[in-house]
């Protein structure tokens, strides 16, 4: 009975996606506690806070156009894989394809950033031009409610991920 269980573990596999972290180039199961960071529509996920930490430093070291897509304005474009077209939403990797769209996003992040996690209670939302928010340094982060605001402005370390200088 063991070893028929055992097979079917191996023909079925595990239910879990795989993915590859960008960093170390292992391959894993991607669970709902796997880290992750998003990248434009998609995500990176990370084997590891070690790595996912030296991806932050240094996104673009480990990024490609395949990864990151298109621009998050002109959709046709592809996003320039460039710490100059980066921008971080909710700690996020947004990317851009052009001199315009760099102009464009910081006047209404909003409209282009499409669903983003609240970092505090993780919960996915639309942000629009009211939501609370707050900055971090060249980081803007929405909020879901004004009580997300003020617990992530009392420890915005517990929250935030620090990415390299652009």
């Amino acid at each position: 009975m063991r070893i028929a269980a055992l097979c079917l573990a191996v023909a079925f596999g595990t239910g879990y996606d795989k993915a590859t972290c960008p960093v170390d180039k292992k391959t894993f199961d991607v669970k709902d506690d796997t880290l992750r960071i998003g990248v434009n529509a998609g995500a990176v996920h990370f084997c590891g806070e070690a790595c996912q930490k030296a991806f932050a430093k240094e996104p673009e070291k480990f990024l490609d156009r395949n990864i990151v897509g298109t621009c998050v304005i002109m959709k046709r474009k592809s996003a320039k894989v460039n710490s100059k077209y980066r921008f971080v939403v909710n700690n996020a990797l947004v990317y851009v394809c052009c001199n315009e769209c760099l102009d464009n996003f910081p006047k209404s992040p909003w409209k282009y950033c499409g669903q983003v996690a609240d970092p505090v209670d993780r919960k996915a939302f639309q942000p629009a031009e009211d939501s609370p928010s707050s900055k971090v340094g060249a980081q803007t982060y929405y909020f879901s409610s004004k009580e997300n605001k003020a617990a992530f402005d009392k420890e915005q370390a517990k929250y935030v991920i620090p990415f390299g200088a652009k």
